[in-house]
């Protein structure tokens, strides 16, 4: 499975939830809770994924501005220093994603105890 295939599950299955958590019936569930914290786990997610594929999309359209011969020269010179600094922010923004969709321990939602002794 590729990438893009996984963003794409991911963009459907907080849709889904989304809608599923908008019906007046939802409340009383009892998977309501369950249901409202992947919804919230999943909105950065599906915000990172946004904000990388409109990042891609920027770049297209610079590269076909810096290929049009119709351009005037200050438009290509701008969209060529854009181009440059979005190509220098993708790599990040791919490895944002990554990370987000990683699996989450189990252990991360439960409580902790720490005991610190003086002297120890």
């Amino acid at each position: 499975m590729s990438l893009e295939e996984s963003l794409d599950r991911v963009i459907a299955r907080h849709e889904e939830l989304g809608n599923a958590l908008a019906r007046p019936e939802t409340p009383s569930s009892p998977d309501f809770a369950r249901m409202s914290k992947e919804y919230a786990g999943l909105t950065h997610v599906v915000e990172a994924i946004s904000g990388l594929r409109k990042a891609k999309s920027e770049i297209d359209d610079l590269t076909s501005i810096i290929n049009d011969g119709e351009s005037d020269d200050d438009m290509r010179a701008l969209a060529g220093e854009e181009l440059a600094q979005l190509k220098e922010s993708l790599p990040e923004l791919e490895k944002n994603v990554q990370v987000l969709l990683l699996p989450k321990d189990e252990a991360d939602g439960k409580n902790a105890i720490l005991e610190v002794r003086a002297g120890t």
